[in-house]
């Protein structure tokens, strides 16, 4: 188990999935993000299709948005305050769907459901 760099407490291990999960979604929208830009603008230089260009360069500008926007999902989980990291994950799931591509919403979507069995372990230990 890793430790927090906000406080000395221990991150459990469904937390770490959680923080993994969104990490690799992070890595994924701004890989997206670079290749969707730079194929924007090859394409406009090459072709002049304004039409592939825009869609493309939205795409990215999008994952770029999703990237930088979502550290705060991971520094709220290293805090311990899992409840407000969960409500903030779920409009970023949806959003990544519809604007990120399928895969980003699907790591943000499998943190989430981790969220859960962080509830379920600190019921266990009430």
């Amino acid at each position: 188990m890793s430790t927090s760099p906000y406080s000395q407490q221990s991150i459990p291990p469904k937390a770490e999935g959680v923080r993994e999960f969104t990490r690799l979604a992070r890595i994924i929208a701004i890989l997206r993000g670079i290749i969707a830009l730079i194929a924007g603008l090859s394409l406009i230089i090459r072709s002049k299709q304004l039409d592939l260009f825009v869609f493309l360069v939205v795409t990215g500008a999008m994952d770029f948005f999703i990237h930088f926007n979502t550290a705060e999902i991971l520094s709220l989980v290293d805090k311990g305050e899992y409840e407000k990291a969960k409500e903030k994950i779920l409009p970023w799931t949806f959003f990544s769907i519809v604007f990120g591509g399928v895969i980003v919403g699907f790591f943000f979507l499998l943190a989430y459901t981790k969220f859960d069995e962080i509830a379920g372990q600190r019921c266990e230990k009430n």
